[in-house]
């Protein structure tokens, strides 16, 4: 069985072949609220290529 979330599985989570998805505990819907997450979104903003 896939990791997933309940709604999405780890693999769809991807947009380049290169992403690497990160995990941790959570309920979905309140996972932006985790200090874990908003970290790792705002490294990715800042070090983001897709708009080459």
């Amino acid at each position: 069985m896939e990791l997933n979330d309940g709604l999405v599985v780890l693999n769809e989570t991807r947009l380049l072949e290169s992403d690497q998805p990160i995990t941790f505990p959570g309920i979905y819907g309140f996972m932006m609220n985790q200090a874990t997450v908003q970290i790792a979104v705002a490294q990715v903003f800042q070090h983001s290529h897709l708009d080459e």
